[in-house]
């Protein structure tokens, strides 16, 4: 009966490190990460993915605006946004208008 119980836990486990393989190898949501750079005075110096006709400010703005709730603070002044391309599009649009 040992046997059996003993064989019982290692199916047990072998069914859970499967399972935590299969939820590791998931893709992940495709992602575009935003990355802010600021200066002493708090205005911003850098800015990825932004429209080449508006400033690093105004689009900062923009992207705080509509998607603030996605952004991180960083040490060192800066920062990041997460967000999903076509959301970055849209916003690349919504500028150029």
């Amino acid at each position: 009966m040992a046997d059996e119980e003993t064989a019982a836990k290692e199916e047990t486990a072998a069914e859970e490190d499967a399972k935590a393989t299969e939820e590791a190898a998931a893709p992940e949501p495709s992602v575009t990460m935003i990355h802010v750079r600021f200066s002493a005075d708090g205005s911003v110096t850098e800015i990825g993915e932004r429209p080449t006709s508006v400033t690093p400010q105004d689009w900062f703005n923009r992207l705080s605006d509509k998607a603030g709730t996605r952004y991180q603070a960083l040490s060192g002044g800066r920062g990041i946004f997460r967000l999903p391309p076509e959301d970055v599009e849209a916003l690349k649009t919504m500028t150029a208008n």
